[in-house]
């Protein structure tokens, strides 16, 4: 296994974050807050879990280079050759687990609106020397998590979509990023996206209110002689 840090993460942030106080309300926190906190995270990153590293470490060919960024990748007689600072290392094939990039803009599902997705960096703006192109990267998400335009011309193009993945973790910290968050992120998404249909189908609704005139009263006065038996 190779890994580009020197030394393999130890704290895990998540399981600060993880906390019942802090998972439903992470969202509430101003936006300064929630970068600073995201920051740390990222500079962080998470530790493998003691469970997978040692049954790792318990092949017998297993063997772990920190420091080791690779430099080169190629194909030689059927072989694949790794180069790293260490120098050049072989193999049959590679497991390959690069991370990931969140960017909406990467998207080709949402290639029509490239340029239009307000990401982090159109909505807030950090101290000198603070800034994070990764964070600034991310989707700038609403409440519900939904796409929010950079310009208020964009909206009708953005109408009814969702980030309910990884990319919501800066707006709403592990609710989506995690299992132990989903909980409260699922119900959170389900009454965004029911309050939209709602909306969208509210001149309907008012329509039929504003004609409703189904009679619920029928008592009668005076009321009507009754037989003497």
């Amino acid at each position: 296994m190779f890994v580009r840090r020197s030394a393999l993460p130890r704290i895990n942030p998540f399981r600060h974050m993880e906390q019942a106080g802090i998972i439903p309300r992470f969202l509430t926190l101003p936006d300064a807050d929630k970068y600073r906190m995201m920051a740390s995270f990222f500079a962080h990153n998470q530790p493998p879990t003691n469970d997978t590293f040692q049954r790792a470490c318990a092949h017998a060919g297993f063997a772990l280079h920190l420091g080791a960024p690779w430099l080169e990748v190629a194909e030689r007689d059927g072989e694949v050759v790794v180069r790293t600072p260490q120098g050049e290392h072989r193999f049959d094939f590679l497991a390959v687990a690069t991370g990931l990039v969140t960017d909406p803009q990467l998207r080709p599902e949402l290639a029509a609106l490239s340029g239009r997705i307000a990401c982090w960096g159109d909505r807030y703006q950090p101290p000198p020397g603070q800034a994070n192109p990764v964070l600034d990267a991310h989707p700038y998400l609403g409440p519900g998590f939904e796409l929010l335009p950079r310009t208020p011309e964009d909206a009708a193009l953005l109408h009814g979509l969702f980030a309910f993945n990884y990319s919501a973790l800066i707006n709403h910290g592990p609710s989506a990023a995690a299992l132990s968050g989903l909980k409260v992120a699922l119900p959170r998404l389900a009454r965004a996206v029911a309050d939209q249909l709602f909306l969208d189908d509210r001149q309907a609704i008012v329509d039929s209110y504003l004609a409703y005139d189904q009679p619920e009263f029928v008592g009668q006065w005076p009321q009507p002689t009754q037989a003497v038996a």
